[in-house]
């Protein structure tokens, strides 16, 4: 949203009532302190870009000492209710929107701290333990989102705010979760996952197709997923994954080599060197049959894509057949979901979520709550787009088109190739 805020005629007071009018239902079952809290925050961190404390009661602009406001948000910030009930609130929001086939986007990142020493629990992030810091999962449903009804009775500036209309909207955060590796009830990554993917499931029971890349390439992860009767996936496997085909046990680079694909087609990639053009690549893809070793009651399906840098192999639980639209789904759903992670974590950045600087552990999961309340907002903005960069089946209409959540040129070059993800 600061990046919209400089290209609209927007006062501080109106932008303040525009934030507050929107998150209200976000605040049901905050008391008053904790409510004008979250308003405060949110506000402060749009106007500013940071959230940063210091950053946060300088856009404020109260007519008392800065340090003042500076307590006061760190006072309201440790409240454990706050962080609870704004993602309770975004939780029951987003499953509304939720089709049968709307996408479960999987999104993880990490919160590097390179030079923090005193931050609570701070854990190791990489394999070695050379990197500390925290890590984040959140779940974005997009794709086939319902249309909700609701309106604010809040009018500002003559303009009634809309407060959860999905018509225009690309996507919406459902729910999320920070954690360390190194507090007391850190029960393992793929323990954080599951727990996550299953607070969804407990509301939205089987709508959704959780989509994930790589890094979910578990066997807990899948084996749990592939027992239930609930869960859907498309998960993007490593090479030497192992499945079950036929009689056998084959890795997933021995699988790509036998499969058939007959199907082919252009796929347009957007902005791979500038974000006003595009590029087309020949692809050509098609399915085989396969099982879990660990689950292997459940028959699977391994949608092959050959023709970009790397083949990408999706094990999905949709059914497959021998037709183009229908293998095309899957692989246009993953392709989705990738330009849907880039532009929440273009977000993160733009609001500089890193530099977050808080003590306690209770204190920064509610900031990253905080983060996701403003990708709420942001995705409810005008103009609030999937960014540019991402694969696509079809020619984009136009640079007019273009949506305004877009990498910028010092970013661009940290992306990978959507072959890579």
């Amino acid at each position: 949203m600061r990046h919209q805020i400089l290209t609209e005629t927007y006062t501080d007071t109106r932008l303040r009532e525009k934030v507050s009018a929107i998150i209200s239902e976000l605040c049901e079952g905050l008391g008053r302190v904790d409510a004008r809290f979250v308003k405060e925050a949110v506000f402060g961190i749009a106007q500013s870009g940071s959230v940063r404390l210091t950053a946060i009661s300088h856009a404020l602009k109260e007519d008392i000492p800065i340090h003042a406001t500076h307590k006061r948000l760190s006072r309201n910030l440790g409240h454990g209710a706050v962080g609870e009930v704004l993602l309770r609130n975004l939780l029951a929001r987003g499953v509304e929107q939720l089709n049968d086939d709307s996408l479960l986007v999987l999104n993880t990142m990490e919160v590097e701290k390179k030079y923090a020493e005193k931050m609570a629990f701070l854990g190791e992030i990489d394999s070695k333990g050379e990197r500390k810091g925290y890590e984040m999962c959140e779940i974005l449903a997009t794709g086939n989102l319902l249309q909700v009804d609701r309106k604010v009775k809040t009018v500002v500036g003559g303009e009634k705010i809309l407060a959860d209309v999905c018509n225009e909207r690309d996507f919406v955060p459902v729910t999320q979760m920070l954690w360390s590796r190194n507090a007391p009830e850190f029960e393992g990554v793929n323990q954080q996952i599951l727990n996550l993917v299953r607070e969804v499931r407990a509301q939205s029971g089987s709508n959704g197709i959780v989509v994930c890349n790589r890094n979910q390439d578990d066997r807990l992860l899948l084996q749990t997923w592939a027992e239930s009767t609930l869960d859907r996936f498309i998960v993007r496997l490593q090479m030497d994954s192992q499945l079950q085909y036929r009689n056998g046990t084959k890795s997933v680079a021995e699988l790509i080599e036998r499969s058939t694909t007959p199907y082919g087609g252009t796929v347009f990639s957007i902005g791979d060197n500038n974000p006003h053009e595009e590029s087309g690549h020949f692809v050509h893809f098609g399915f085989m049959p396969v099982r879990l070793p660990e689950a292997p009651d459940r028959q699977l399906n391994l949608v092959v894509l050959k023709g970009l840098d790397a083949p990408i192999a999706l094990l999905t639980t949709e059914p497959m057949r021998r037709n183009r639209g229908v293998i095309q789904d899957v692989l246009e759903a993953y392709f989705k979901a990738w330009s849907i992670r880039a532009t929440s974590r273009f977000m993160k950045q733009d609001y500089n979520f890193g530099d977050v600087r808080v003590l306690t552990y209770g204190r920064l999961k509610n900031m990253a709550a905080l983060g996701t309340v403003l990708t709420f907002i942001d995705t409810l903005w005008p103009g609030g787009k999937a960014t540019v960069k991402g694969v696509r089946f079809e020619r984009r209409k136009g640079a007019r088109d273009l949506p305004v959540y877009h990498i910028h040129q010092r970013r661009k070059n940290e992306l990978r190739k959507i072959a890579e993800f």
